[in-house]
């Protein structure tokens, strides 16, 4: 009997996603929790893993539609099973937004060569049919100069960023991090596989064990209510930067478990955000993230706050500067933080214990617990 696969909700902040990638044929074995497809979602890309097994009989959605949880992906079943008859052709695929475009400027979409995945039609691709003489659509050249299409993942980002800075009331609150401690474990640590501890990891490290002492840095604003939803567990997003995108992975506990656990664990999140192969757990609530640009030698900076969170804590580069040594002065390293806040769910004193406690951690006992 052919079994339906359905897109699952993913626990985004909105129900609709796109098609990248089957990594599945028809007439392919499946496992249950076995990667199926790669879908888009309003933060990055996420592998959708298969809720049975068998054979795949017939797929439905294409790369490049645009679903909501719970549309009908495909069919799955035992060799000799018979999936329904296909539907007819799908119709030209486009975003609304595109199919008004074309309506205004009286194009037909069914001319117009797509160049988005799965043959997608996009803004750039009308455009382009509209400048062109007829039958030449997609051959012109813009004589204002070169323009590029928005891709998917860096309008995601457009759009969350925006309303973000549009119904957030933000603050930001900064500190110095005396780095010496730091600076002395990262130099002295040693792992069996030459992995290298980073101040990103020792950070990571001390904001999860100050959210367990401020509690209040664990709520999450919702406008379903409103109210405020709790976390329970410290876990700590990390801002992967790869190319012309932006992930925020979810660290679980970052101070849970052992220091080349850790390491492990960021690596291997970080890589599979800079290859947009998200998993499902890559993508677990978290109330706070870290952004370190560190290696790029910047004094300070101030980030945004996502929408799904609380706070977020921008570091920059580790400096030497002037610090107070009993009565004279002396050259140390340290760092600059600056932690930005959802007002509405956390004032300024509960952000300024916080970053405290944070320094205080970072300052005298950076590795923090198991080794």
């Amino acid at each position: 009997m052919a079994i339906e696969i359905r897109l699952p909700n993913l626990g985004q902040t909105s129900d609709e996603m796109t098609i990248v990638e089957w990594y599945k044929s028809e007439g392919d074995p499946i496992e249950i929790a076995e990667p199926l497809l790669c879908v888009e979602t309003d933060k990055s890309q996420v592998e959708v893993e298969s809720a049975e097994e068998g054979i795949v009989l017939r797929i439905v959605a294409q790369p490049g539609d645009r679903l909501e949880s719970g549309a009908l992906l495909a069919y799955v079943g035992s060799p000799g099973d018979e999936a329904p008859s296909p539907q007819a052709p799908s119709r030209v695929q486009a975003l609304p937004a595109v199919r008004r475009l074309a309506a205004e400027l009286g194009i037909d979409l069914g001319e117009v060569e797509g160049t988005g995945p799965g043959g997608r039609v996009e803004r750039g691709d009308v455009e382009r049919a509209r400048a062109a003489p007829a039958g030449e659509a997609g051959d012109a050249v813009d004589e204002a100069g070169e323009s590029h299409d928005v891709s998917p993942v860096r309008r995601a980002i457009a759009r969350r960023l925006t309303q973000s800075v549009q119904t957030i009331p933000q603050f930001s609150v900064t500190a110095q991090l005396d780095a010496r401690k730091a600076q002395q474990e990262i130099g002295e640590y040693r792992a069996d596989d030459g992995a290298k501890l980073t101040y990103t990891h020792l950070l990571l490290r001390a904001v999860a064990r100050a959210l367990r002492e401020h509690p209040r840095m664990l709520r999450v604003w919702s406008d379903d209510g409103p109210r405020y939803d709790v976390l329970t567990s410290p876990d700590v997003g990390l801002a992967v930067a790869g190319d012309e995108s932006l992930h925020v992975v979810t660290i679980p506990a970052p101070d849970a478990g052992s220091l080349p656990t850790l390491v492990e664990t960021v690596a291997s999140a970080a890589g599979r955000a800079r290859a947009a192969a998200l998993r499902n757990d890559d993508q677990r609530p978290a109330a706070i993230t870290v952004s370190n640009l560190g290696r790029y030698d910047v004094d300070s900076f101030q980030a945004i706050v996502d929408p799904s969170q609380t706070a977020i804590l921008a570091a920059a580069s580790v400096q030497n500067r002037v610090v107070a040594a009993g009565d004279g002065f002396a050259i140390a390293p340290q760092l600059s933080v600056c932690l930005t806040c959802d007002h509405r769910t956390v004032d300024g004193v509960d952000a300024a214990r916080f970053l405290t406690t944070v320094r205080t951690y970072f300052a005298s006992d950076p590795m923090g617990g198991t080794r």
